[in-house]
């Protein structure tokens, strides 16, 4: 009949209504994966081989159901900062098996200028975040899309990041597409708009096996390259709770009391629990032992450096820090397969 009701899942609700009390969130995104089925093609979530599932009549109701639908948390007391219209809109997303609907570049454009005008009209506070392009490489859905963004005044002021996905990307993909965004920027004599990572997972394609360790140090990688060769401002994870093993936290459906927190989980802490709000400096990464890739960040205030190191060897390695005013002490933080970063593994000054 045209009401929402947020609190529908209840499990759901109650978990995001704990996070918010926590008073620790400040970035909720509402996540979109396709419209409603009553707007669609083909009447379902999940699109067609060929064509976009949005009814080309539906765009404007779509828009309203986004800001509808953001107006609803917002007024519950979530603080909702962005509403993400589309995901991965390059795929067909035919099969049904996940949610989906693939957009033409410029179907994501037209939706975002009314979604855009939904949101200033009804004067909320979130802003629109795109595209959740699958790839980074993707000349259409990343890089022309990126230009087309920053050329259109109706989309530019309204945004404030360019979100995408990391899978399968490369380092010089990644150096690539920071050197694009700063010639896009250049060239219209505007502010560049950061890279938001909002996909990664501790997985690769074929069901190729993983270990633990594997997703440990994936995990780990991840976060520093995209910190340091794409410089993004932002970095996400897939999956928070699943059944598999790629997930942060595994549940088992036969026994919904179990979890299992995963090690690659601990991963994220070693970066998030110490850096947030800080910002990068350079390191000499030429200096790094074999294997060791390292980043440092320095607090907002300027009186704390934290070093984050990843170790994709086997083998343990001695890291020497350079430059470390005299004495300086610190506190140190390890995830491995015998430790998490949620205790001290102990205390070192600049001396040793």
């Amino acid at each position: 009949d045209g009401t929402i009701d947020i609190t529908a899942d209840a499990n759901a609700w109650n978990v995001l209504q704990k996070i918010v009390k926590l008073g620790t969130v400040d970035d909720v995104v509402l996540f979109m994966n396709s419209p409603p089925e009553t707007m669609t093609v083909n009447g379902k979530t999940y699109g067609d081989a060929t064509g976009s599932n949005l009814r080309n009549d539906q765009y404007e109701n779509y828009a309203k159901f986004c800001a509808d639908v953001t107006a609803a948390y917002l007024n519950a007391g979530v603080p909702v900062k962005y509403i993400c219209p589309v995901n991965e809109p390059q795929s067909q997303w035919d099969g049904g098996w996940q949610e989906g609907c693939h957009y033409t570049t410029d179907g994501i454009l037209r939706l975002a200028k009314l979604i855009i005008k939904e949101l200033n009209s009804r004067q909320l506070s979130a802003k629109i975040s795109l595209n959740d392009t699958a790839q980074y490489a993707n000349k259409e859905y990343t890089h022309l899309f990126y230009e087309a963004m920053m050329k259109d005044d109706e989309i530019y002021p309204y945004v404030d990041h360019f979100a995408a996905h990391a899978y399968f990307a490369t380092d010089n993909v990644r150096t690539a597409l920071l050197k694009w965004t700063q010639k896009v920027a250049t060239g219209l004599g505007k502010k560049a708009l950061p890279i938001y990572q909002t996909e990664f997972a501790a997985w690769r394609p074929e069901n190729e096996t993983l270990t633990i360790e594997d997703r440990l140090t994936m995990t780990g990688a991840s976060l520093h390259k995209e910190l340091t060769l794409l410089n993004a401002e932002s970095w996400s994870y897939f999956a928070a709770v699943a059944r598999g093993a790629d997930s942060l936290i595994m549940v088992n459906d036969s026994d919904v009391s179990k979890y299992w927190v995963t090690r690659h989980f601990w991963a994220i802490g070693n970066y998030s629990k110490f850096i947030t709000g800080y910002t990068r400096v350079e390191t000499a990464e030429e200096n790094m032992p074999e294997g060791v890739m390292g980043s440092a960040y320095l607090a907002p205030d300027g009186k704390k450096l934290v070093f984050v190191m990843v170790n994709e060897s086997a083998a343990q390695q001695t890291v020497t820090l350079a430059g470390v005013p005299e004495g300086a002490a610190a506190e140190v933080f390890e995830t491995s397969m015998t430790a998490t970063c949620e205790t001290s593994a102990g205390y070192m000054t600049a001396a040793n």
